[in-house]
């Protein structure tokens, strides 16, 4: 449907799967509109269910929402459902709670901030307990819909504006657009007067705790950092023969990782050191004052057995079970289970302590220093020059794109090989890029080779 209608889709046609309507903002034109699809219709050998058509309509229900000529609402059997839901009793029925919220997701102002208090109760090993916090937002959701909100449609080729706050917990956002007039009327709400309004009624949806200053001079300054968002431990182990380790990584709440190695020197199961790793890991954690952390490992015996949904077979893991819940308790961590593509930097540092030599020491150190540019850089420095014009397309190519400062198309004539920065020229074939005075001393050469002459060679632009 998408393919055969493809030239008319968003201008006066939408179609999901099966369902299509066709749409006007003016009635003179509606018939035409319909001709035209009509004859697709019939030339593909499309047919419809006279029973399920309707025309001439200013509103109707579409695909479980009310569609009318001010914009888009929530279905009123819908809202009325929702109306009629008791508190939940069990983490099952709030997940269901939840399901029926998310439809209904885009209509309501800060719902991100109201469900909060819900997530706390979906994570495992959480004794359900549904308490006046979450009865608070249970009836504000409900409040929520009383007055049920309309999303407008924007309009075309009129410059939109988006305003956004936050608290720790969630992030608002107001797209909003002048639709006549002098005011800024906001898209995905009912529209509220002018943009100091628009402005105000966003931050009483997310309050902040803080009123820090932002600087215009700083680009990509932020407000604040969330710096109640817990750590976050990662932790493998591994035994290879009669070798092994543990690893441990240490995720902060700002992204930096704290990597530590742990080098084995007594006999050992593969599953001794998982909770090796565990426990050494957490034992840290308890000593820097970390409180409590979220814990990641991709082993599934350990991290079922430490929530106590694995039985432990094996008696001499009993102790260590223990010790892990004993410590779990303490720092009030929460252990789930990870890919191992998330675990490769503690599976890199398990592999790192089991072949490293420590040479009778106790403890060693591993200094990983990243280098952009390859040893064999083939450059003659004579010619570096503080403005040189490769400077700019070597520092992009070694960056990821989002910090990039020249047009990605531009780039992709470029290419680095050893250090060195070449065109690609038509046919894919590669000219090396030269500075200023290399290339002045080149041609310098070549005149001096061809015409046997030694006067100044000058380049143009």
């Amino acid at each position: 449907m998408t393919s055969i209608f493809h030239d008319l889709l968003h201008h006066i046609v939408e179609v999901y799967v099966d369902d299509i309507v066709v749409k006007n903002s003016e009635t003179q034109s509606h018939e035409s509109h319909l001709k035209t699809v009509f004859e697709i219709c019939r030339k593909y050998q499309l047919k419809m269910n006279p029973l399920k058509c309707t025309f001439g309509v200013t509103s109707g229900n579409f695909l479980g929402f009310v569609v009318t000529n001010e914009g888009i609402q929530v279905d009123p059997t819908k809202v009325e459902e929702i109306m009629t839901i008791v508190p939940p009793t069990n983490t099952k029925e709030l997940q269901v709670f939840i399901g029926q919220i998310s439809y209904i997701r885009r209509f309501v102002p800060g719902l991100a901030q109201i469900m909060s208090v819900f997530l706390p109760l979906l994570r495992k090993g959480t004794i359900f307990k549904w308490e006046d916090t979450q009865q608070v937002a249970f009836e504000k959701l409900k409040q929520c819909l009383v007055i049920p909100q309309v999303l407008k449609p924007p309009i075309k080729e009129v410059p939109l504006y988006l305003y956004t706050a936050f608290t720790s917990s969630a992030i608002g956002v107001i797209l909003a657009q002048y639709m006549g007039g002098n005011e800024l009327s906001p898209i995905y709400y009912r529209p509220k007067g002018v943009r100091g309004q628009a402005i105000a009624d966003l931050m009483a949806m997310f309050p902040r705790e803080r009123d820090d200053e932002i600087h215009d001079r700083v680009p990509g300054e932020v407000d604040a950092a969330d710096f109640n968002k817990p750590w976050t431990m990662f932790f493998n182990g591994s035994s290879y023969d009669t070798v092994g380790g543990d690893g441990v990584v240490f995720e902060a709440p700002q992204g930096e990782l704290f990597s530590y190695s742990f080098k084995l020197d007594f006999p050992y199961s593969n599953n001794v050191s998982e909770y090796e790793a565990f426990i050494l890991g957490l034992r840290m954690a308890k000593d820097l004052g970390l409180g409590g952390v979220e814990i990641k490992d991709d082993s599934r015996l350990v991290t079922n057995q430490v929530n106590g949904d694995f039985h432990v077979k094996e008696p001499h893991l009993a102790p260590y079970r223990a010790e892990a819940q004993n410590l779990v308790s303490q720092t009030g961590s929460t252990l789930d289970h990870t890919g191992r593509g998330k675990n490769k930097q503690a599976d890199a540092l398990t592999i790192l302590a089991s072949k490293i030599q420590l040479n009778d020491k106790d403890e060693g150190t591993v200094i990983v220093r990243r280098k952009e540019l390859p040893s064999t850089w083939k450059e003659d420095m004579a010619f570096e020059e503080a403005d040189d014009w490769r400077r700019t397309y070597i520092d992009d190519l070694t960056k990821t794109k989002e910090d990039r400062v020249m047009l990605t198309q531009t780039l992709k004539q470029f290419v680095l090989i050893r250090g060195a920065l070449y065109y690609r020229a038509a046919g894919w074939s590669l000219s090396r890029c030269m500075g200023k005075r290399e290339a002045k001393k080149i041609l310098q050469e070549l005149h001096v080779t061809t015409c046997v002459q030694t006067a100044e060679v000058h380049l143009y632009k």
